[in-house]
């Protein structure tokens, strides 16, 4: 196997000046995921009328993405002053049905985030409400599909990946208790992982926000990222349960090894960045169940 080691991202707060040059207003189709289900892979999609304005100049840029400042001038309130517009760079990945399939899947793992905070754990998660946007031409020189988030400011930290990989077991027990919890809360059927975000603490707030997350699914619903029961395996091959898992009453699950199968080569997503995805060997039964569900229309809009 190749393995890539995770990082920790920093990402710049919002450029305060008006230096560059913002696009005029931008007519733009609003998408917004009301409701999922992971196992059926339907989805009731809101679409709504908005005008935008893009900063000209992207303020991040990533080994797939490139994020845009952005604001709303008219026909949707998202509650943010500010937003972060991502497009993926290359051309081939700029379709409807990853844009979709990203955006479902933020909201299933945000499901999952409200039956653990309804649990009182002592720190609260949350996912960023994640939209697709389609513009009517191609902007900034990039394509016609988006997603939008609300932009916060803060360190972004990648404290997961969608293998075995753990920041510092020290330092992440709110973010592998949660993975835990998804599993046994799915009746051992997903794992959300891949965590990463900004931790905002006050008198009053301890919370996580999250973003970008992968989900292993038994039945490969959630793409190339989604290593199913492997990928499920590789989180507990490393995780430890700490006071939060037992303080939830979870499964005491010592390490488990690694899976007797997998492929040959693991490759960087591109539509999840920080992830992997499958990749070669034939043979492999993990890559012959997903590309059997890609060939019966799921991950499809």
């Amino acid at each position: 196997w190749i393995l890539f080691e995770s990082f920790v991202e920093v990402l710049p707060s919002m450029p305060d000046d008006t230096s560059s040059p913002w696009t005029d207003p931008l007519p733009v189709t609003w998408y917004c995921i009301e409701d999922s289900d992971p196992y059926t892979y339907g989805s009731i999609v809101v679409k709504h009328s908005a005008k935008v304005r893009l900063c000209e100049q992207h303020f991040n840029e990533g080994s797939f993405r490139k994020a845009y400042r952005m604001e709303i001038i008219d026909g949707f309130d998202g509650t943010f002053d500010l937003y972060a517009c991502k497009f993926y760079k290359e051309s081939k990945f700029q379709t409807k049905s990853i844009y979709f399939q990203d955006a479902k899947m933020q909201f299933e793992a945000n499901k999952f985030a409200d039956m653990y905070n309804h649990k009182k754990p002592p720190k609260t998660v949350h996912f960023l409400p994640l939209w697709v946007v389609q513009f009517e031409t191609p902007v900034t020189g990039e394509g016609t599909w988006a997603h939008v988030e609300g932009f916060v400011n803060g360190t972004y930290v990648k404290w997961t990946n969608n293998m075995d990989y753990i920041r510092d077991i020290e330092v992440t027990n709110t973010p592998t208790a949660f993975s835990h919890f998804t599993y046994e809360a799915s009746d051992h059927k997903m794992l959300v992982c891949d965590i990463q975000g900004v931790y905002r603490e006050s008198d009053t707030c301890h919370e996580y926000i999250y973003t970008d997350p992968q989900i292993h699914c038994v039945d490969l619903h959630w793409g190339t990222g989604d290593l199913s029961i492997t990928g499920i395996q590789m989180f507990f091959s490393v995780h430890q349960c700490n006071a939060i898992c037992k303080g939830l009453g979870l499964s005491n699950r010592e390490p488990m090894v690694r899976p007797l199968y997998a492929p040959t080569t693991f490759r960087m997503d591109p539509t999840n960045e920080g992830s992997v995805f499958l990749q070669g060997d034939p043979s492999s039964p993990l890559l012959r169940r997903n590309q059997q569900q890609q060939q019966q229309g799921h991950g499809k809009e």
